[in-house]
């Protein structure tokens, strides 16, 4: 804050330099100073330091702030910058002019720094900027080489950097007065993302087992996609159609690359009617009521995919090897399926056509 001898001056010195003045103490101190005038103005404003007039001493203020300084008897004032520098001088006749000089050397000198929340990134990352400068700054200009966006004037602004690279960085402020600017070279570190490939597919057919996906190079990456669990794609999981199969791999600086494939799950309703491990299903064509003789004893699911690849039939049994297991189709419409029959260590997959007795 601050404190002058004369009122006028005072207002005059707040609305021509506003928050400029809020680190500076200006002290009048003359013989002629109504110190109940100073003593009014340090209550309205808070005032805490001595000011000085005829009864404040103000000869002896001046003797103690700059040791051996003659003492003017007209209106003088002594300028206390942030630094702690102080100029003195006299003001007569007292207007605003006086302090002109001083105030504007003892404005805060700006100094430019920012952080980043990380200097090594990968290709397509962002990076956010917070500006740490110091002073009374009213205007910030960044460039980012290498960056989107390449300029900015926010404060603390967001920047993605899609190529790869070291790039500099450089933020200059600024206020009225005064400006500084800090260079960065070479400060943001892009690395490439991995080049990752993978084979087409081929077409698999709704009743196929699950299988081991394949074709992803570099290897030890991860496949994603419908139908995908662990590694493995699961036709039936995933329904008939085409499936985006995407493979990632991460290299050892933590950056991704990723490639896509198609795959194509078909119904295959042309599948012949033979069956795996000598199982045998009769009649066929049937009228709802078939027979499965197992090739081993042991746990046995059926299960049974119409044409758009709905199961619209599942159960477990338990198989005695060359006794026929009876099954019960007459609730499921007419039509032409697909049954599988899984055993412990095979699956059956084939054409069954169901009709009803009046057909």
């Amino acid at each position: 804050m601050a404190c002058i001898a004369y009122a006028p001056i005072i207002e005059e010195v707040y609305v021509k330099y506003g928050s400029g003045m809020s680190n500076l103490n200006v002290w009048g101190v003359t013989r002629y100073d109504d110190n109940q005038t100073i003593n009014q103005y340090k209550i309205d404003v808070g005032v805490s330091h001595p000011c000085a007039g005829s009864e404040g001493y103000g000869g002896n203020a001046i003797d103690v702030l700059i040791d051996g300084q003659t003492f003017y008897g007209a209106p003088t004032y002594v300028v206390i910058c942030p630094d702690y520098k102080m100029h003195f001088g006299v003001c007569f006749p007292p207007e605003v002019l006086c302090f002109d000089s001083y105030i504007q050397n003892c404005q805060d000198r700006l100094t430019a720094i920012f952080e980043v929340d990380s200097k090594q990134i990968c290709e397509g990352a962002e990076v956010q900027f917070t500006d740490l400068s110091a002073g009374n700054i009213t205007a910030w200009e960044w460039h980012f080489e290498g960056g989107i966006p390449e300029f900015s004037n926010e404060i603390h602004p967001i920047v993605q950097y899609a190529e790869p690279g070291f790039w500099d960085v450089t933020l200059a402020v600024s206020n009225d007065i005064h400006s500084d600017t800090i260079m960065q070279p070479d400060f943001i570190e892009v690395y490439a993302n991995p080049a990752v490939s993978l084979q087409p597919f081929d077409t698999v057919c709704s009743y196929t087992p699950p299988f081991n996906l394949y074709g992803g190079f570099p290897e030890g990456g991860e496949y994603s996609g419908t139908g995908v669990e662990n590694g493995m794609f699961y036709p039936s999981l995933a329904g008939i159609g085409e499936h985006v199969i995407t493979y990632s791999y991460t290299d050892n600086l933590g950056c991704t690359g990723f490639a896509e494939q198609l795959l194509m799950v078909d119904i295959c309703a042309d599948v012949p009617d033979y069956s795996v491990a000598e199982n045998k299903v009769f009649p066929n064509p049937s009228a709802g009521e078939v027979f499965v003789s197992p090739s081993n004893s042991g746990p046995m699911m059926v299960q049974l995919f119409d044409l758009t690849g709905m199961k619209v039939f599942e159960s477990d049994f338990y198989a005695v090897q060359l006794e026929p297991l009876k099954l019960n189709f007459r609730n499921i419409r007419a039509g032409i399926y697909i049954m599988k029959l899984k055993e412990i260590d095979s699956i059956t997959a084939l054409k069954i056509t169901l009709f009803t007795s009046s057909d």
